[in-house]
């Protein structure tokens, strides 16, 4: 990947300037990429959240006090 981004670099200056000139452009798009991943993961927490509330909504079971409210999510079998 890298000789690609060294192939595209634009002018005859030294392989030097044109490494660094490369490396910034995959750090660039590194970080791009983790940004969108942390905003999706926020984004699947929210709607987690959204969910777990709607089904305590839907069927308010009695909470446990001992075990919290993660067993009443629970389906019995």
């Amino acid at each position: 990947m890298l000789e690609q981004r060294l192939a595209q670099q634009p002018g005859d200056g030294c392989v030097a300037s044109k490494l660094a000139l490369a490396a910034l452009a995959l750090l660039d798009e590194a970080q791009a990429k983790g940004a969108a991943l942390a905003l999706a993961r926020c984004e699947i927490e929210r709607l987690t959240d959204m969910l777990v509330e709607a089904k305590l909504e839907a069927d308010p079971a009695p909470v446990n006090e001992e075990r919290g409210r993660v067993d009443a999510l629970r389906v019995n079998a």
